[in-house]
Order: structure tokens, then C-alpha cells, then sequence
């Protein structure tokens, strides 16, 4: 039992063992020729011992070099390992020598008659020290008033010079016994132990009640490295943090008549998520063309992290990321479906803490550790990160913003509308510099980049990362599940039994669903995938797969998002759509933020998330199969001059709409048809 006591404390030692000094040859030396002759031989053994302990050696190899006992080497070395009284290192081989390192001396003797011969102040030397130690009730009590409520703000020599009085009366002396029956109380002595004792143990507790929280969260973030948050894993911390874009980009609006109005669009906020340590790499990314990232981009940016980070539309053919470029779930097949242990998070996204929070522990039992206000020294990782993609990337591109409105940069840059930056070549160029980054040389690394450190770590055979579960990797587990009941009109509409899924009420239901009436009040629990809105899962109360619901009416036809429903929902009382919102077509919305982003700069950052999403994910065929640019039958598309496109005539579904594809039924025609010349088009930069 003493043994595995021993190896215990061993393995304490060495997590408490300081990582500047995990080598023996950095420990601090004592020089030889100040050690006797006769007590070389112990000096040597022991440092052989603790040379064996940096290589974490057992304790029993430990006491065979030292020629001693297992417990007397790991006090000797958990003696080397504190920090030394002079500078930031530790004791070192000078606790091997004799009476070199002595603990804190207490008095015991009692205070003795005085005689009339001796001065005032004779024989109180270390009486002090010798009342905390026989009545320790007086130092907790102490520490208990300086840390508790009834502590005043600014607290003062006098207001704890005339607690600690009244501490001692309350433990029973009276004023013939020290401190009392001296004429300073104690005063001095106190004063010694509050500023050598208390303030150095309790500090950050002390400056929080003196000076205030803030004061308390800057002396916290000057008062470590950073790293002290950082697990021991490899790739299995991340952190997710947020830059802003750092420039204005345009879109171009398409004309009725010829080419496109150009628009300038505002800065936009971009999540950034990486991975700490020594295999620090960018892992995914998200641009969200709002003012404010919402709970739906960092689901998505996990989402990417997890399960793969997707590309963004390759409208520059000439600018893609170097051979062997891109990000580790993509590339390693090891890293695919890896989740991480904790998730670090900036404060300044606290609004997104709970969205967060509540998916990972749901998914595979994560943390979300949310960071203190104002302290970026404690992410030096992702904030060094982000200067150099902003001084790399940013910064070189037509309309760049500086760091304030200060910035000489700005006034260079500045540059007209039409000479501005696509924001979709932004998009690409984003995911084209964070994906060579990965592969590029770090000289921190001895100029080893990321990649191929992931590699030999993967080689080793030694990386156990966690899994998501295998049922759990799709997108809609990547959401928050909300509990809603089946709706059934048949006696009042006739509509058969569905659920209503807010924000903008949109009806889902499935072939199942319409044959299986509930008996009274039913409710499941709903999952939907961000990224596309057209379905819906529904599950029991256990959590297991019931049935998949399509969204009805024309919205099912084309892919919509959580994003694409929020603007709807926002600008569902322009007068320009004068229906509700849920008959709200896309084809009505997307002409509404074209004609309105002339003027208004939110509403050019909706459509350029609209654009964006609509050419990640419709193909030109299904575009065409659409006829995104004629409308739907029950509201064709009306443009600005009045000029309303002819309505194609349509073939009959030959499937159930609500078990059938997506897309409508194609025309009767084997090819789309021609497109009239004055039409809703794509711009070229898009294609």
C-alpha cells in the first residue's frame, strides 16, 4: 500500500513540475565546490534521482539511485520543485544540500516575565506567528471578514486593525495577553501578515473588492501565460472566436434592362473556430453576411468542424488553395466525425453560449467554457491567428478598413464601389487563406506546419480522440429539438393532420403522418438541418426516429435556411409583399432585397446571403427545373418597369408532393426553355 501511495504521489509531482523545468538540465545547479567533500556523494545520488524523475521513472528506481527511503527522495525533490524565494525559478538542486533550504521557523516558548533592565520591545520576536499557530481560529476568522460581504469596499489599516481587536476578545483574551497588552495591538504585525500573507494568497479576490470586477478581470489576465485553461490533449480543445471582415465588398444587382447595378455592402462578422496546443489549426469557418452572428452560425460552424467544412462557390476558377491544402476533417479521414473535450469561448459571443452549450452537451457531453470579459492575452493562440489572416488577407484587398476609423489605411484604400471586392470572391479567398495556412511552415514548430504534425501524431498511434456517435451524423442533430403538436383541420378545412414549425409558420407533414391521425393532443419532438428547411425529423420522447416531414407548399420546392426564414420574418411587414408571411414566395422575397439594396445596406447584406446560399446549393439545372426567374404560378414575378414574364405551362406531378423530390415536376419539354431577354438573371460573377 505505502508503494502505490508512493507512485501516486510521484505522478503529483511531476504534474505540478513547472514546463520550463521538465528537463533536469534546466534545473537551477548548486555549485560544486560550496558543497563538503563528504556529502558529494548524497548530492550526487540525488540529482541522479531527480534526473530519473524528469524521464518518469518509477519511485522504486527513484530510491535505488538516491541510496534512500521512496518517501525521503519525494521530499527531497517535491522540495526542488517549489519556487525559489529570488526570480521565477524553482529551488533546484539546492534543496539537496544540507541546511541550505530551511523551512519558516514558529516560536514556541512563551512570552517570559520582562525585566526592567531589558528594552520595551525584548522578547516579543515571533509571538505573532505563534498566536495564528496556537489559536488558528483567529487567522480563519480574519481571512472569512476580508473576503466575505461585510468587508467595506476600500478597506483600511484601521477598519483591520480594529477587527482583528474584536476577533481576539471573541477566542477569550483579555488585555494581559499578546497582542492586547501591547500598545500597538499588534498593529505593525498585522500589517506585515496582510501584505505578505493574504494579499499574495487571496489576490485577485482582494483586488476584485478593492478596486472592482474589472480591475479583478485584468489582474487575472496579467497574471498568467494562457495556457494554464489548456488540457493535456492533442486537437481535442478548441476555440471559437470572432473577427470582423475588415472591408466593404459589393454585389451586383441584376437590371431588367442591361448589366447590374453595384451596390456596396457593409462589414460583416466572420466565426472562426481552431484547435489549441501543439496541433493548432484552423478547423472551420463561417461567414455571416448580418450585423450579428446569431445561434444558428456557431451551430453550423460545429457543424462544419464536425462533419466537414463545405466549399464555397468557385467563381474565380484561378484561385483555389495549393495542393494538399484544406482542413483536417476534410483531409484526414481519422479526424472525421472527432468532437472535442471543451470549447473555449470568446465573451464577447456570450449571447451564443446557451445555443451552444445546449447542442453539445445533448451531442456527445462537451464543455463550453465561456472566456472573462476583456481579457485577449487569454487566446493568444486564435488572436495571433486572426492578426496575421487580417494583415495577410485583409488588409491587401481593394477597400480594406484598417483597425479604426484613425487608420491612414482607410483613407489609402478607399476606393470606389465598382473597384471593390465580389463578396463572393471574399468568401472563396477567405477559405483558400485559411486552408493554406494549415499547410504552412510555423517556425515556433521548427518550421514544421500543421499538417505534418497532425500526420506523424496520427502515425504514433497514440491520438484516442472521441467520436460522435454514428446515429447523431447528420445535420439535423445540429440544432435545438423543439417539442410541437400535431395539428389536424379535417372537419374545418379539411386539411389533413400537420405540424406548424415557427418562426414563420410553415406547414410539415409526410404520407405517414396524413394516415395516422393522433387520438387527442400529440406531440413529437422536432430536429431540422439549419442548412436546409425543406424537411423536418420528428422523434418520439426517447428520442428515436419516427418519421421525415417536407415542407408544403412552394416553399418545399426550393432549399431554404435559418437564415433565409429569419429575413422573412424581419421583413414580413414591408408593404412591398402586401400578403402574409407565410404565403410569402421566394421568388416575391428575392425581388424585394433586390430592389431595396440600393438603399439600404442590411438589406444587401440579406441578399448576398441569399445569392450566396442559392448557388451553394441549386445547381444550374435545378434552377432552370425551378424557373426561379418566371416565379410560380400563384404569384409571378413583376419587375420594376411592369414587365411580367409569360407563365410556363407545368406537367402534372406524378408523385405525392409530400413524398416526392424537392423540385417540381420538369416541363413538358426535354429542355428548359429559353429564357425571355429581360429577365431575373444571376450576374456573371455568380455563374
Amino acid at each position: 500500500m505505502s508503494a502505490r501511495k508512493s507512485e501516486m504521489r510521484r505522478k503529483a509531482l511531476l504534474l505540478k513540475l513547472p514546463k520550463d523545468f521538465q528537463e533536469f538540465a534546466s534545473w537551477p545547479r548548486e555549485a560544486r565546490s560550496t558543497i563538503p567533500v563528504d556529502e558529494l556523494d548524497r548530492y550526487d545520488g540525488l540529482c541522479k534521482a531527480a534526473d530519473l524523475f524528469t524521464k518518469k521513472q518509477s519511485v522504486a528506481d527513484l530510491a535505488k539511485a538516491a541510496g534512500m527511503r521512496p518517501f525521503r527522495v519525494l521530499d527531497y525533490i517535491e522540495t526542488a520543485i517549489e519556487p525559489w524565494k529570488e526570480g521565477n525559478g524553482i529551488t533546484g538542486t539546492r534543496a539537496f544540500v544540507r541546511f541550505k533550504v530551511q523551512s519558516n521557523r514558529v516560536r514556541t516558548a512563551d512570552l517570559q516575565p520582562s525585566d526592567p533592565q531589558d528594552a520595551p520591545t525584548a522578547g516579543f520576536s515571533g509571538l505573532f506567528g505563534k498566536l495564528f499557530t496556537d489559536r488558528p481560529a483567529i487567522e480563519t476568522k480574519l481571512v472569512e471578514f476580508l473576503n466575505g460581504k461585510q468587508r467595506p469596499n476600500k478597506i483600511g489599516d484601521k477598519t483591520l486593525h480594529t477587527k482583528f481587536q474584536a476577533i481576539c476578545k471573541e477566542e477569550g483574551l483579555t488585555d494581559e495577553d499578546y497582542p492586547l497588552r501591547c500598545a500597538t495591538k499588534g498593529f505593525r504585525p498585522l500589517l506585515r501578515w496582510f501584505k505578505t500573507k493574504y494579499i499574495p494568497q487571496y489576490l485577485l479576490a482582494h483586488i476584485k473588492k478593492n478596486s472592482g470586477k474589472a480591475a479583478a478581470v485584468t489582474a487575472a489576465s496579467l497574471s498568467g501565460d494562457g495556457e494554464a485553461r489548456t488540457p493535456f490533449c492533442d486537437y481535442l480543445a478548441w476555440v471559437i472566436d470572432e473577427c470582423d471582415s475588415n472591408l466593404e465588398a459589393k454585389v451586383i444587382i441584376p437590371s431588367v434592362r442591361w448589366g447590374g447595378d453595384i451596390v456596396r455592402v457593409r462589414r460583416f462578422p466572420v466565426l472562426r473556430l481552431r484547435s489549441l496546443g501543439d496541433y493548432a489549426m484552423n478547423i472551420a469557418f463561417q461567414v455571416c453576411f448580418t450585423r450579428q452572428a446569431k445561434g444558428a452560425d456557431v451551430i453550423k460552424l460545429l457543424k462544419n468542424a464536425v462533419l466537414g467544412q463545405p466549399v464555397p462557390p468557385m467563381v474565380d476558377p484561378n484561385m483555389k488553395p495549393v495542393e494538399g491544402a484544406g482542413f483536417p476533417q476534410d483531409i484526414f479521414e481519422k479526424l472525421k466525425f472527432v468532437v472535442p473535450v471543451v470549447i473555449y469561448l470568446d465573451n464577447a459571443l456570450a449571447h451564443l453560449f446557451n445555443d451552444l452549450q445546449e447542442v453539445v452537451m445533448r451531442l456527445f457531453g462537451g464543455r463550453v467554457v465561456l472566456g472573462p470579459p476583456g481579457t485577449p492575452l487569454g487566446r493568444p493562440e486564435v488572436e495571433s491567428n486572426i492578426h496575421r489572416t487580417r494583415k495577410c488577407f485583409d488588409l491587401q484587398l481593394p477597400g480594406a478598413l484598417g483597425s479604426g476609423p484613425k487608420d491612414p489605411l482607410r483613407q489609402i484604400a478607399d476606393c470606389p464601389t465598382e473597384k471593390l471586392v465580389h463578396f463572393n470572391h471574399y468568401e472563396q479567398g477567405l477559405y483558400c487563406q485559411l486552408a493554406n495556412e494549415n499547410v504552412s511552415d510555423s517556425a515556433s514548430a521548427g518550421y514544421l506546419d500543421s499538417f505534418t504534425r497532425m500526420k506523424e501524431l496520427l502515425a504514433r498511434g497514440t491520438f484516442e480522440p472521441n467520436y460522435l456517435p454514428e446515429h447523431q451524423r447528420e445535420g439535423y442533430h445540429f440544432c435545438a429539438p423543439k417539442r410541437l403538436p400535431v395539428k389536424c383541420e379535417i372537419t374545418t378545412s379539411g386539411r389533413l393532420p400537420f405540424i406548424l414549425i415557427s418562426p414563420v409558420d410553415r406547414r410539415y407533414s409526410s404520407k405517414w403522418l396524413k394516415a395516422n391521425p393522433p387520438d387527442g393532443v400529440r406531440e413529437y419532438w422536432i430536429l431540422q438541418d439549419y442548412d436546409d428547411l425543406r424537411t423536418a425529423i420528428i422523434c418520439n420522447d426517447d428520442m428515436a426516429y419516427v418519421d421525415t416531414l417536407r415542407c408544403e407548399g412552394d416553399w418545399g420546392r426550393v432549399p431554404f435556411d435559418h437564415r433565409i426564414q429569419q429575413i422573412i420574418s424581419r421583413r414580413k411587414q414591408a408593404a412591398r409583399f402586401k400578403t402574409q408571411a407565410k404565403e410569402i414566395s421566394v421568388y416575391q422575397m428575392l425581388q424585394f432585397l433586390a430592389d431595396d439594396a440600393k438603399t439600404d445596406w442590411s438589406i444587401g447584406q440579406d441578399f448576398c446571403y441569399f445569392m450566396s446560399y442559392l448557388k451553394r446549393m441549386v445547381t444550374p439545372e435545378e434552377l432552370a427545373a425551378a424557373q426561379i426567374e418566371y416565379g410560380s404560378e400563384e404569384a409571378p414575378l413583376v419587375y420594376n418597369d411592369g414587365y411580367v414574364p409569360p407563365t410556363p405551362m407545368r406537367a402534372p406531378a406524378t408523385r405525392d408532393p409530400s413524398t416526392g423530390p424537392a423540385m417540381p415536376a420538369p416541363a413538358r419539354s426535354s429542355v428548359a426553355p429559353r429564357l425571355p431577354g429581360r429577365r431575373f438573371n444571376v450576374p456573371r460573377g455568380m455563374r
